[in-house]
């Protein structure tokens, strides 16, 4: 795997990370807060909550952390197995979203930044399966029909996914009562979905169309 592609899948999944807890901590600030909630405080543990000033450190913290574990873990995808990537991709997004979720609690940044983890897994086993050439045995004409398959199979659902995370009804019925907030939030909900379809296109359709292009002048 290239150094560009490497580096391209890391810079998306932190600044997905960052712009998803960024503008939480945005949405706190124009209510006025000067602390976050944590599930900590949601679940009567504690009474104490920290302050944006710590949590916004703590981000980019965070933001190191899954720099260095993307840098070890994504070279190695073209030496293993399936079945390893994806028990390694799970434990990723798992470590990462949890993580963030003990920094300051958001259902919706953890349906998010899941989304952006899962997204990155699926182009992975997208690459290992059908670029790299574990389809090497079919000739190009089966290869060809298989990855137009594949290409209309996946369409609706990385089109669909943000629609169906996050949406307005839950946003409205939960700030009903701060227009202000709502109009953010929603910003936020357009914001992400606009970056996941970013993502889809970078690392999903974008390879597969070329993988398709390039057996196409091969027929």
């Amino acid at each position: 795997m290239s150094f560009i592609k490497v580096f391209s899948i890391i810079l998306y999944v932190v600044v997905g990370f960052l712009a998803s807890q960024l503008y939480h901590i945005f949405i706190y600030k124009i209510r006025g807060g000067k602390t976050l909630m944590t599930w900590f405080k949601s679940l009567y543990l504690t009474q104490n909550e920290p302050s944006i000033n710590l949590i916004f450190i703590l981000c980019f913290a965070l933001s190191i952390v899954i720099i260095i574990c993307l840098i070890i873990f994504i070279p190695r995808i073209p030496a293993s197995s399936t079945v390893k990537i994806v028990n390694y991709g799970i434990f990723f997004t798992l470590l990462f979203t949890l993580t963030s979720q003990l920094l300051f609690s958001s259902v919706m940044r953890f349906a998010y930044e899941s989304m952006f983890c899962l997204l990155v897994l699926a182009s992975l086993i997208i690459y290992k399966v059908f670029i790299l050439g574990s389809t090497i045995s079919l000739s190009n004409i089966a290869k060809y029909q298989e990855l137009w398959d594949l290409l209309k199979f996946i369409t609706p659902i990385l089109i669909g996914i943000p629609i169906l995370t996050g949406g307005t009804g839950f946003i409205t019925a939960f700030y009903q009562n701060e227009p202000e907030v709502i109009k953010y939030q929603l910003y936020r909900h357009i914001l992400m979905a606009v970056y996941f379809e970013i993502g889809a296109f970078a690392f999903i359709f974008l390879p597969i169309i070329k993988k398709i292009i390039e057996i196409r002048l091969k027929l």
